[in-house]
């Protein structure tokens, strides 16, 4: 009976570990990717031969999935819109995925993720959430680096430019539930008091803050939406 007992206990055990594993997600075995190459669009040239960069930030991040079983370190690629990553632990050719299903990369110790979205007429992309307020209110920055092509001189008047990358273009998206489609938040002070309302107006005035700095942003959409714990 003891014996018979061990058994059902140790066959159950098996069970429950094969269930778990079942119940974790590792995107390298469950995703198709393929192997990052950090080329210009349309040629050969290859990123570090432009002047500037493509990334949000050069050095990998540490980051993990929801819903996945191990962690990450990821770097985005605004020109391209793609994440760059690899595992934790690996330190071989990194992979690209792209925003084609709801992927958030929650970034350790900082109170931000990358999540995939849809933006309003400009399809898919990442997005990086800059603020929530724990009930399903986001704020969520786009990020987009261009490629701009350079030209030789000409000894005289034409003087050489070299490739390079834009600087970081930045705008914000409010999401006012997880299933709700992205509004895009107006770049001009009037349209966006006009979005927040008046009193979110008044509040701005009182506290000096400026719609145009993220911070203060932030700010008043905390005001609007209640503060995120």
């Amino acid at each position: 009976m003891k014996k018979l007992t061990f058994t059902l206990i140790c066959t159950l055990s098996i069970v429950l570990q094969i269930q778990a594993q079942k119940s974790q997600v590792n995107l390298f075995s469950d995703t198709p990717y393929t192997t990052y190459t950090g080329v210009v669009e349309g040629g050969d040239l290859k990123y570090e031969q432009v002047k500037g960069t493509p990334y949000t930030n050069d050095s990998f991040q540490e980051a993990t999935l929801v819903g996945d079983s191990i962690g990450y370190l990821i770097r985005y690629d605004a020109y391209k819109q793609v994440m760059q990553l690899r595992e934790k632990d690996y330190h071989g050719e990194a992979k690209i995925l792209q925003p084609t299903k709801s992927y958030r990369f929650d970034l350790v110790g900082k109170n931000q993720s990358y999540i995939a979205v849809t933006y309003p007429s400009l399809g898919k992309g990442f997005g990086l959430v800059i603020w929530n307020n724990n009930t399903g209110v986001e704020l969520i920055k786009r990020q987009v680096v261009t490629f701009q092509k350079g030209r030789k001189g000409n000894g005289g008047y034409q003087v050489e430019i070299a490739d390079a990358f834009s600087e970081i273009k930045e705008s914000y998206f409010i999401r006012l539930s997880k299933d709700e489609k992205l509004i895009e938040i107006p770049s001009s002070k009037k349209e966006v008091f006009k979005f927040l309302g008046d009193e979110i107006k008044k509040k701005a005035k009182e506290n000096k803050l400026n719609p145009n700095k993220e911070e203060d942003l932030i700010q008043l959409i905390s005001f609007k939406y209640g503060t995120s714990e």
